[in-house]
């Protein structure tokens, strides 16, 4: 057995055993409506009853079949029934497809013909069309079943039925009577057997034909499914998955449908061959029975006479029961229009929270809209900041482009620096070689006067004591060491600032104009203030940072050559020199020096010619030792000047690298750019593409949401209506019935006052009642007694009434109000 709910949209097939129905994503049938809890119900194929049973596993809103609301109970379900999980989402109707053969019938022999009919034709074989039976184990109609059965009960007694009042001897006589209608009965019962296993049949091949038509609805449904599914998604596997399920799903019912015909020709056959021998059987008994007839007959009117007088007494207790019959009919005609009022009135509010619900999506899907129309500005704004990011990347480009023609430009400039510095490089070594030269000659010259002082000293020893000689050798060895030192100390700084001075002058021309005027100013630095100040103005001078490093050199240079010039300044001081603007700063104080040492020699000279050879000798001697050291000091200012010449090259290599790289990297980094601002421009194009299809997305769904709103809202403006017009209708009977019970209350009220006015007038009249009378008064007072306490009870019920419907209406114009409100908001949204 197959059994399928189907909805308007889709059928879903049950699960052979036991199907579960809630919001839990591992539920069967998972949905996602606000009254549906996570384990809402289950659905059960019982193979004892052989039909499906619905249990509501204690869910907060129920589970409604037919319409009547289920909590927490089972309900076996037949083909055709509604089903309806919580409040709000579809309806599912309950479709079953037998894919067994039909049981065989039982036989019944003390069974009454109803009993019969329920069995022989299981619900899954019923040959009707689906409608909406309220289920007998839901709701308020089992006491409709129940009164069929209890009017049955009383209108079916037979007469001999009832033993209690009549003797052994009654019950023997109608034994035989009764034995006879009861084989009468189960012949007929048989008969009737057969007549509904033929129904059956016809039942079962009109349930074939409705499943071919039910079957070719399906196969147009799946044939326009189809098409629409390969016009909108041709390549979808999932819905090709779902067709391939339905075209079995299709070939299966195929299959059954002709296993079905085949079924039914077999019980055709077999029905039509059971029908000739329960005839034959049947006249046979018949015939038997009609004997036996004829001889209860005989007994039957003896014993007439006396059924006739149980039929009086039966007829008295008959007419009895039919009063108690008619005053519980009375009492559950009221029941049930009461439930009936109740369903309408649950109907009506769930079909009012439908409509909240309806209202909330609404209000969902205009946030989507709202939503939406932000993501589309939010987009818009995207856009515009990519924009301005774009601007911001050329501009940054444009940035990196000058600052690269800036370090091509600087790149010459220290091209141009190392070949100065190489022609620099030439220039020294061909002074080394010069000086080299220079020292040669002198030795030579001083080996000729070494000579020459030979040989006047061994001309002229004989002339001159030694101690004089020594004399004055040794003052003039004081006054030539004094002399020398002094000359070779201003020597040195004067070739330290002479070699200092020229780099300084190189790399002031390699800067730009703001070094211009130290280039002019050339021969004021040897004074030590325009020196100072010079610096300082360099040194506030902004300049970029790709020639930052030149001012930091050549600020370090400057200071360098300023630091020595001071202490060149404090040395010429101490020796007693001025050095200021009027003697020429530095400079004048050096050619100071310088003509103080050519008059230093002169006089040495001029000494020399009177002084001995032996001393002589010794200033030979001396001089040459001090040109000696000169020359180590030479060499070794030479080693140290082409040790900072390599290291200014290493430097300007190191350097030529690193802009090299730079180079490198800044034209990467272009190329990046370039690559990124592409990219953006397409991701713009590509944005105001989807924008564009966003907007007429947006405003399709929007036509299309305004359309089907209005639809929407006309059918529920209508629906309101009808709900108001029925509601005002309820309240206008519920205040007449109000009315009612406070008339029936005010009557009761006159009726309760008449009586204690009686009452009090029977006190007083106590005293003077005879004493025969005194023995029926305490039988009239209690009477009286018993009539006021049931019509006090009558009316406090009839209060508690008043007062309940009282709250039924409140609460019913109070929903009237609610359903005005929403009337009035919905006319305004569509206005």
């Amino acid at each position: 057995m197959r059994g399928y709910l189907k909805t308007l949209n889709w059928i879903f097939k049950l699960q052979p055993k036991t199907t579960t129905v809630g919001r839990h994503r591992d539920s069967d049938l998972c949905l996602q409506n606000g009254g549906v809890d996570e384990h809402h119900a289950t659905i059960e194929w019982n193979e004892i009853k052989h039909c499906y049973v619905l249990t509501d596993l204690n869910s907060a809103h129920g589970t409604y079949v037919n319409d009547c609301q289920i909590h927490n109970a089972t309900v076996c379900l037949t083909p055709g029934d509604d089903l309806h999980f919580g409040y709000g989402g579809s309806a599912y109707k309950l479709l079953v497809d037998p894919a067994v053969p039909l049981p065989v019938l039982p036989n019944q022999s003390n069974a009454s013909p109803a009993g019969v009919r329920n069995h022989a034709v299981p619900s899954s074989a019923t040959p009707r069309p689906p409608c909406k039976p309220r289920p007998a184990s839901a709701g308020p109609k089992r006491s409709s079943l129940g009164t069929n059965v209890s009017e049955c009960t009383v209108s079916s007694h037979r007469p001999g039925s009832e033993p209690s009042s009549i003797g052994k001897g009654f019950i023997f006589k109608n034994a035989s009577c009764q034995n006879m209608q009861d084989l009468l009965q189960d012949k007929e019962e048989c008969w009737a057997r057969c007549r509904e296993e033929q129904s059956g049949v016809l039942g079962s091949q009109s349930e074939v034909y409705r499943k071919e038509c039910m079957i070719s609805a399906l196969k147009e449904e799946v044939s326009a499914l189809r098409l629409q599914l390969s016009q909108n998604n041709q390549n979808d596997p999932d819905i090709k998955y779902k067709l391939d399920n339905l075209a079995r799903d299709i070939q299966e019912k195929k299959e059954e449908i002709q296993q079905l015909k085949e079924q039914m020709m077999e019980m055709s056959a077999r029905a039509g061959k059971i029908s000739n021998q329960a005839v034959a059987e049947r006249d046979h008994r018949i015939s038997n029975l009609q004997k036996q007839l004829e001889k209860v007959k005989s007994e039957s009117r003896e014993s007439a006479a006396q059924i006739n007088s149980v039929q009086k007494d039966l007829l008295a207790r008959e007419k009895q029961g039919l009063k108690l019959a008619a005053e519980v009919d009375s009492l559950r005609k009221e029941a049930r229009h009461k439930d009936a009022q109740l369903s309408n009135m649950a109907n009506k509010l769930s079909k009012l929270k439908e409509i909240e619900k309806q209202q909330d999506e609404f209000l969902a899907r205009e946030k989507e809209v709202e939503s939406l129309r932000k993501t589309v500005e939010q987009m818009d704004m995207t856009l515009r900041e990519k924009h301005k990011e774009i601007k911001q990347q050329n501009a940054e480009r444009d940035l990196l482009k000058r600052r690269l023609d800036q370090k091509t430009q600087e790149q010459s400039t220290l091209q141009f620096e190392m070949s100065k510095l190489k022609q620099q490089q030439q220039q020294t070594l061909q002074r080394e070689q010069k000086a080299q030269s220079e020292l040669r000659h002198t030795q030579t010259r001083l080996e000729n006067i070494h000579s020459q002082i030979m040989k006047h000293v061994l001309v002229t020893s004989e002339t001159v004591s030694e101690q004089e000689l020594l004399d004055l050798l040794s003052e003039s060895r004081k006054q030539k060491d004094m002399i020398n030192s002094r000359v070779q100390e201003l020597e040195q700084k004067l070739k330290e600032s002479n070699v200092n001075q020229r780099v300084v002058e190189e790399d002031t021309e390699k800067l730009k104009a703001r070094l211009a005027e130290f280039q002019t100013n050339v021969q004021n630095v040897y004074l030590l203030d325009a020196m100072q100040r010079q610096i300082s103005a360099l040194q506030n001078e902004n300049v970029c940072p790709a020639v930052s490093w030149v001012q930091a050199h050549t600020l370090s240079i400057v200071s360098t050559l300023h630091t020595l010039l001071e202490d060149t300044a404090d040395a010429m001081l101490a020796m007693g020199v001025e050095v200021s603007e009027k003697t020429g700063g530095v400079l004048g104080a050096v050619k100071t020096l310088c003509q103080q040492y050519k008059e230093a020699q002169l006089k040495l000279r001029r000494l020399q010619a009177k002084e001995k050879p032996a001393k002589l000798e010794d200033t030979v001697k001396l001089h040459l030792e001090k040109i000696s050291s000169d020359l180590d000091a030479a060499n070794k200012a030479e080693a140290v000047l082409h040790s900072e010449i390599e290291t200014l090259e290493l430097k300007w290599r190191a350097k030529l690298e690193v802009a090299e790289k730079i180079e490198i990297e800044l034209r990467e980094k272009v190329g990046e750019l370039e690559l990124q601002k592409e990219q953006w421009r397409e991701k713009a194009n590509a944005g105001e593409v989807r924008e564009d299809e966003w907007r007429i997305r947006v405003k399709e769904a929007l036509q299309r949401g305004t359309e089907e709103e209005r639809e929407r809202y006309k059918v529920e403006i209508e629906e309101y209506r009808e709900q108001v017009r029925q509601h005002a209708h309820t309240i206008v009977a519920l205040e007449e019935q109000m009315n009612s019970a406070k008339q029936k209350a005010r009557e009761m009220q006159e009726q309760r006052d008449s009586v204690t006015q009686q009452l009090k007038e029977a006190l007083d009249k106590k005293e003077d009642v005879k004493p025969c009378e005194s023995l029926m008064q305490p039988e009239e007072l209690q009477q009286l007694k018993q009539t006021v306490t049931s019509l006090r009870a009558s009316l406090e019920a009839s209060q508690h009434e008043v007062v309940r419907q009282g709250e039924v209406i409140t609460s019913l114009s109070c929903d009237l109000a609610h359903a005005h409100a929403q009337l009035s908001d919905i006319t305004g949204i569509l206005q």
